[in-house]
Formats: structure tokens, C-alpha cells, sequence
């Protein structure tokens, strides 16, 4: 919100591009929450799978409850990506784009994604072998 306000009071001529990258960021907050409190389910499902293999408990209520929040935080980190990628990353390549048209600098060559998204790209990756992993393991009693 503070960032879409200055924007757009520094840079009028950018039009909705301001609005826009902030409603996208809006939105990427939310699915990491999401994301975060999945996570937190499956730790703790995690740690109470653990201790119950010690004993010779273990149910498919928790594999299953353990496995899927790890797979909703993968999905999570999949939408907040993919969203960045198509609401706001475009938006910014074409800003630098018509920025080339216009003054015959660099452009568009110079945007990559941040490293945000590369942070929940790999998260992505790491929670969707976490629910695999918790998924395909038994535990026994040892």
C-alpha cells in the first residue's frame, strides 16, 4: 500500500503499473501466510509422527494430515511465483521496454526476477519433496 501510494505520486506517468505490482505483492504476502502457517501444521505433525513411531502408534491420519500441508505450502509457494511472474514481472519488462523505445538505453535486458522469487521457487521444490518424503515413508517402531 505505501509502496503503490509513493509510486504513484513520483512516477504519475506509469499509469496502473504501480497498482497493479501492489496488488500482486498483496497477494503474494497472502499465500506466503498461507504457506507459513501449512508449514507450522506439518512441523508439528512432523515431530508428533516422530514420537508416536517410537512407540508403535503412528496412523494415517497424521501421514496424510503431514504430507498435504507440506504439498498446500508447495501450492502456496507455486501461486506466489507464478503470480509475481504474470502480474507484475511482465509489467515491469514492458515498462523497460518502451523505456528503450524511448530513450535507446538497455531495457528490458537488465530485469530478472528478484531474489524473492527464486527463494520461493526453491521453497516450492523443498516443501513438495517434504510432502512426497512424508508421504512415502513408514515409520517402525525401532
Amino acid at each position: 500500500e505505501i509502496f503503490a501510494s509513493q509510486c504513484s505520486l513520483y512516477f504519475p506517468y506509469l499509469g496502473s503499473f504501480c497498482d497493479d505490482c501492489a496488488d500482486t505483492g498483496s497477494g503474494v504476502v497472502s499465500m506466503l501466510t498461507f504457506a507459513f502457517v501449512a508449514l507450522i501444521i506439518a512441523s508439528v505433525f512432523i515431530v508428533i509422527r516422530k514420537n508416536d513411531a517410537q512407540s508403535g502408534t503412528n496412523g494415517i491420519f497424521k501421514k496424510i494430515v503431514t504430507s498435504g500441508s507440506c504439498i498446500a505450502a508447495a501450492v502456496f509457494f507455486f501461486i506466489c511465483w507464478s503470480s509475481w511472474l504474470g502480474g507484475c514481472q511482465e509489467k515491469v519488462i514492458k515498462f523497460y521496454e518502451d523505456q528503450e523505445d524511448q530513450d535507446q538505453q538497455k531495457g528490458a535486458d537488465g530485469t530478472t526476477p528478484s531474489t524473492g522469487f527464486a527463494m520461493s521457487f526453491v521453497s516450492m521444490l523443498f516443501a513438495g519433496l517434504a510432502g512426497l518424503n512424508e508421504l512415502c515413508i513408514t515409520h517402525m517402531a525401532s
